[in-house]
């Protein structure tokens, strides 16, 4: 597989990301080096296995994952299983942290993906 540029997260706010050069003002996920908008999980504030399959699909080194500005959606447990027995690290912050972190791992030349909630 091609190595792509991952993109980097130039701005966060509640509601808002800018992802290179693409503003999202609904929920998202980076898989690799594409950014899909518009995402939702099937039980709002609990993030579980079949709303990222394809970033399991893909698995990259860290997962990290943007519970919303006040950290209001969680990690399902069976999740974080699946998550660890594959050897995928998962990092879970307030949006505005995981952002940064996401950036900071990209930059260190980690294979990352990342599930964003982008308000509460």
């Amino acid at each position: 597989m091609e190595k792509c540029d991952q993109p980097q997260i130039l701005e966060v706010c509640f509601g808002k990301m800018v992802v290179g050069a693409e503003k999202h003002t609904k929920d998202l996920k980076i898989v690799g080096c594409e950014v899909k908008g518009s995402w939702w999980r099937g039980e709002g504030h609990l993030l579980v296995s079949a709303d990222i399959s394809d970033i399991l699909a893909n698995v990259p080194d860290v997962l990290v994952i943007g519970s919303g500005m006040s950290g209001m959606m969680q990690v399902d447990e069976s999740l974080k299983l699946d998550l660890a027995e594959m050897g995928i690290s998962v990092i879970v912050l307030p949006t505005d942290k995981a952002a940064a972190k996401y950036n900071e791992l990209v930059l260190l030349g980690k294979k990352v993906d990342a599930a964003f909630h982008l308000t509460c």
